[in-house]
């Protein structure tokens, strides 16, 4: 199988693509980060596993990762929208250029790179969109979570509308919602109190990255007949 990771080159992503490889998944992996050399994915078989160069909010890019999947990997099976950017801080902050930040990655380049696929999808006849929320996409994250859990409440809107209306091109969506994870996102958060909140919450509470990056994997190659729309993954150790 031939799975495409967006926002793959680092946390929830990544170790999805980790689990996929040794299950012997082709994958492709797409992001602004490089890997390190001594990272056990890049160390993977190239035969398995390619890292491309991804901007989600160049249209560009793009168009070019999508093109370079269907002339050189063939066509895939599956596409992970993992793009995310979670910079927090309190509305009063008025972090306006970090707002427009968010919602161009978290909800615009889940669209554009749902676009890049659907043409492949349609060439083979069907396909699989998972698309990662946040339990902030259903439960709003105060009080330095607000725009985040904004874009993650459109992810979540915009992966029942897609479930819906791809039915017909036999695309199947499933929107996954993990609770707070070991990764690094929020930690390019400008304001320094809400980055040492989430560092805190995380250490306290955060869910290994490899069991949430397992179940996504599984959903990403299961053969059921029945799809699953939507799974919340939440901390054995926190409500939230």
């Amino acid at each position: 199988m031939l799975i495409v990771i967006s926002g793959g080159t680092s946390g929830i992503g990544l170790a999805t693509a980790r689990i996929l490889v040794a299950w012997g998944h082709r994958v492709v992996i797409g992001g602004r980060r490089k890997l390190h050399s001594d990272d056990s994915a890049q160390r993977e078989s190239t035969r398995l596993l390619r890292v491309r160069p991804l901007d989600v909010c160049d249209q560009e890019s793009i168009d070019q990762f999508f093109q370079a999947i269907e002339y050189e990997e063939g066509s895939p099976q599956v596409l992970i929208n993992c793009v995310g950017l979670m910079k927090l801080s309190p509305i009063k902050d008025l972090k306006s250029a970090e707002w427009e930040e968010m919602v161009n990655t978290n909800v615009l380049g889940v669209l554009r790179c749902t676009a890049g696929m659907l043409p492949l999808f349609q060439k083979r006849g069907g396909g699989r969109i998972i698309n990662i929320g946040s339990v902030a996409g259903h439960k709003v994250a105060t009080p330095d979570g607000t725009v985040y859990s904004a874009t993650k409440f459109a992810v979540a809107a915009l992966s029942e509308g897609m479930r819906q209306e791809l039915a017909e091109m036999n695309v199947t969506v499933t929107l996954v919602s993990p609770g707070a994870t070991k990764t690094q996102l929020g930690q390019d958060s400008s304001n320094q109190g809400s980055k040492d909140r989430i560092s805190d919450y995380y250490a306290k509470y955060g869910m290994e990255v490899d069991d949430v990056a397992r179940q996504i994997a599984e959903i990403a190659v299961s053969e059921s007949t029945a799809n699953v729309s939507e799974i919340v993954l939440r901390s054995l150790h926190h409500r939230f």
